[in-house]
């Protein structure tokens, strides 16, 4: 590869980011973000279509020659990463791509080869970033919690990034997902108050008139720290990094997080991603370094 420059590209469950990524520097090149919503349950064709426009125009807009061109990207998974094969069924999002090949597909798409285009588990990708320049910067290993339209995990340990896989992890007669991400939230407050949101910023923003949804997020809060308390003996660390839309809104759920877990004896600091997106965005270009 004769670049440094790599598209870095985070899909989530309801948005896509794209930016170009200064393989040298690790830093997203100044000015060229580009973010799209995704309707995630709309046909595969209309989804490809969606990212590959998104991706294209970060290319196109600094006149990288097709040859030239290489793609990393976070993904939610489950996917087959290497292939490219999506396996997500049943959790809200990119339903109708189950079983198909989306690095093919937006490959063809885009006018290139699909092997200039590598994808990784976004949950790897965020405390990848993150231990590199973010909030997990120094640790020796470190525990990443993506919290969002479903849940991420990795795990730090002696110089390796793996995926935890703790999303799926049976947890209190469900699995972990169906507790800690925007979903809950939502079906929670419809239980509460018989009102339907969309998202957990809905609920955010309805915070002031609705005081009853500090409730909400206390019960998360407890609900965390127990996950915590359950899923580190497997997985010891020095730190555990939070991000994703609902770290966003920390301030309702830390303290108490945090005292939860004091109480429970765990004195393994919690700290809210510094990056964000830049995170994910970075440590999937990161995968042509």
């Amino acid at each position: 590869m004769n670049t440094a420059l790599i598209a870095g590209v985070d899909i989530g469950g309801t948005h896509i980011t794209a930016s170009l990524v200064d393989l040298y520097r690790g830093a997203i090149i100044s000015g060229s973000m580009i973010r799209k919503a995704v309707q995630s349950q709309e046909a595969p064709a209309t989804i490809i279509d969606t990212w590959a426009s998104a991706i294209g125009s970060v290319l196109d807009n600094h006149a990288i020659p097709l040859h030239q061109r290489r793609i990393g990207i976070a993904m939610p998974g489950p996917v087959d990463y290497v292939s490219g094969i999506c396996y997500i069924k049943g959790q809200g999002k990119y339903d109708q791509l189950y079983g198909l090949n989306i690095k093919e597909l937006l490959a063809a798409q885009l006018g290139i080869p699909s092997s200039h285009i590598r994808m990784m588990n976004d949950a790897l990708c965020f405390l990848k970033g993150e231990i590199a320049g973010g909030a997990g910067k120094g640790a020796g290993s470190a525990l990443g919690l993506t919290l969002g339209t479903g849940l991420g995990s990795a795990w730090s340990h002696e110089g390796k990034i793996v995926d935890a896989d703790l999303w799926r992890m049976p947890y209190k007669g469900v699995i972990a997902e169906d507790l800690l991400s925007s979903r809950w939230f939502v079906q929670r407050y419809a239980l509460q108050s018989g009102k339907e949101l969309a998202n957990t910023r809905q609920l955010v923003d309805l915070l002031p008139r609705d005081p009853s949804i500090a409730e909400i997020f206390d019960e998360f809060a407890m609900q965390l720290a127990d996950f915590i308390e359950a899923v580190l003996p497997a997985h010891p660390s020095e730190l555990i990094v939070l991000g994703g839309n609902i770290a966003k809104s920390h301030r309702l759920f830390l303290p108490l997080l945090k005292s939860t877990l004091q109480e429970k004896n765990i004195t393994v600091p919690v700290r809210i991603a510094m990056l964000g997106e830049d995170a994910h965005i970075v440590g999937a270009a990161a995968n042509w370094s």
